[in-house]
């Protein structure tokens, strides 16, 4: 059997969890759409995560939270620094 995580979406499951996860929408070409209307680009490189499993989609998340801490840490110590 399968690993849940690794079955390939539905597009009715793909669109909901884009959406209710990442704000995001599928476009009618089928392209993933960001809240402004632009193509969805993540973070680079956005092109190693697979949006149609479940597993690609927590992956994402966990790398863009990665990314996020950083981001929130390094302003922080420039806050502190006077940077």
């Amino acid at each position: 059997m399968a690993n849940i995580l690794d079955k390939t979406l539905s597009a009715d499951d793909k669109e909901e969890l884009l959406e209710e996860l990442l704000g995001l929408q599928i476009g009618m070409n089928g392209r993933i759409i960001d809240s402004s209307g632009f193509e969805f680009r993540g973070f680079n490189p956005n092109s190693s995560f697979d949006f149609n499993t479940l597993r690609g989609i927590i992956e994402y998340l966990k790398a863009e939270s990665h990314a996020h801490g950083i981001r929130c840490n390094q302003a922080s110590i420039r806050s502190v620094l006077g940077v």
